[in-house]
């Protein structure tokens, strides 16, 4: 047996009941949508770092290396503080 729809909070009509529905339905799944985007951006960010941290590791000796290496671990562990910002 269906359940009815809910009835129209006082002073709003059974249209307006339906548009908060589907504008909290919409709102749940931007939600789910922008948690699973920072969480695949978290994923390779961590990559970037941990290669970044391989190769300052291999590459010791080269002055080159040693003085890049650091922006990019910077540059990556700001986008990761941006999107744990995201996520919260």
């Amino acid at each position: 047996m269906p359940i009815p729809d809910a009835a129209p909070a006082p002073g709003q009509t059974k249209t307006e009941t339906t548009e908060t529905t589907d504008a909290a339905a919409e709102l749940a799944q931007l939600r789910a949508h922008l948690a699973q985007t920072a969480h695949d951006l978290s994923n390779a960010l961590g990559a970037v770092l941990n290669y970044a941290t391989f190769l300052s590791e291999d590459l010791e000796t080269a002055e080159a290396a040693q003085e890049y290496l650091p922006y990019l671990e910077s540059a990556a562990r700001r986008a990761l503080q941006l999107v744990d910002r995201l996520a919260e």
